[in-house]
């Protein structure tokens, strides 16, 4: 990323701009703080088994010193010689080569988290353009890293010195010293080089991983023009949008029309507004508006109506009031109990005439002329 191109980049990344990353495999990684982490999980590991795996290399150690020479000549004792002396040194290794690996694998996740990308493995013959390799080896990235590098070569090496130098005639008594001091001199001398290797390197992972996570960020940043293309991805263009809407509002009233046929009455305006209503004692409380709609949509309803032989009601200052203040799957107000209730007697009534034949014909219920403008308060 050129110096031009990052001054222009100074939004933040969105969410879906890193998680394009991560489905790359381009999350923030810090080797120095996986480094440490190793480290200290193996010194500490060290701190407790130490003692045992060093009585046990000791052992070993004896009884290859003390074995006769004259015995390597069986085969047998030979091979049941290095047998013991591998289990054993596996056996008092184990525990510090497991802890060993479990921080390896765990460490790398802190910073970034797990993440498994395909992206990785697939042939990019971008990657192998001289061009573009000569241009990442000289680049500021590459350039930060190593100077980190030669930093961290120089700390390594100066704590190496500064050990050599303090412990330099410990160093040359070993060769005189008995195998059990000696051994000891030597795990205490590498455990105190381990100890101070392991805060040099602990230091440098402390300023590496938010280093590392700043400049993941830094290099995912978006231009302003970037962003808003991005918006017009994710939310499409104009007309995107309005066949979208237009796509879930016919959902929505093939919905709404498979409704209509559980209808108890259709109330229309007559030819404005119509509202189908259900009511079963059974299950609703109140009246439940299950469809509406005006225009071309009420001769809709009207027409599933008529199909499905639901009775069609004309009470046009109702219809208005239902259409306009009821949402479609709610109960109607309590106002609108009494006009409702006179429109439901009268759609029994009617029934029961046609299936018994007797009575006199009902009539039509009035509605207060008032109605729309009441229930609206």
């Amino acid at each position: 990323m050129s110096e031009t191109d990052a001054a222009e980049r100074t939004l933040e990344p969105s969410s879906k701009r890193l998680e394009d990353a991560r489905r790359r495999g381009d999350v923030p990684r810090s080797a120095d703080l996986t480094t440490a982490i190793v480290s200290v999980v193996a010194v500490t590991a060290l701190w407790f088994v130490g003692a045992t795996a060093l009585e046990a290399l000791a052992g070993l150690m004896r009884a290859g010193l003390e074995w006769s020479p004259f015995a390597w000549r069986d085969p047998d004792g030979a091979v049941k010689l290095l047998g013991s002396s591998m289990r054993a040194a596996i056996v008092s290794l184990l525990p510090w080569f497991s802890a060993c690996i479990v921080a390896a694998g765990i460490a790398p996740t802190l910073l970034g988290g797990w993440n498994f990308s395909t992206e990785t493995l697939r042939i990019d013959f971008a990657r192998i353009d001289p061009l573009a390799g000569f241009g990442r080896v000289f680049s500021s990235r590459a350039l930060l890293e190593l100077s980190k590098n030669v930093i961290k070569v120089i700390v390594v090496s100066t704590i190496a010195l500064l050990i050599l130098r303090t412990e330099a005639q410990r160093i040359s008594a070993l060769a005189w010293q008995d195998i059990d001091v000696a051994l000891h001199d030597v795990c205490r001398l590498l455990g105190a080089s381990a100890g101070a290797m392991t805060l040099a390197l602990s230091a440098i992972a402390v300023v590496d991983a938010p280093w590392q996570w700043w400049s993941h960020r830094r290099r995912l940043r978006m231009t302003h023009d970037e962003l808003r293309q991005e918006y017009r991805e994710s939310e499409g263009t104009p007309e995107t949008r309005a066949r979208l809407r237009d796509a879930q509002r016919a959902i929505a009233r093939g919905r709404m029309l498979e409704e209509v046929p559980n209808a108890s009455v259709v109330v229309t305006n007559p030819t404005h507004y119509a509202v189908a209503l259900r009511y079963d004692a059974a299950r609703d409380g109140a009246p439940i508006v299950v469809a509406k709609g005006a225009d071309a949509l009420a001769a809709t309803i009207r027409g599933v109506a008529e199909r499905h032989a639901i009775p069609l009601v004309s009470m046009p200052p109702l219809a208005r009031v239902l259409y306009r203040h009821v949402d479609i799957g709610a109960g109607i107000p309590p106002r609108l109990y009494t006009a409702v209730a006179q429109v439901l007697t009268y759609v029994w009534q009617v029934e029961r005439l046609r299936r018994t034949g007797r009575g006199a014909t009902p009539t039509v219920p009035t509605v207060d002329p008032d109605i729309e403008s009441w229930s609206a308060r």
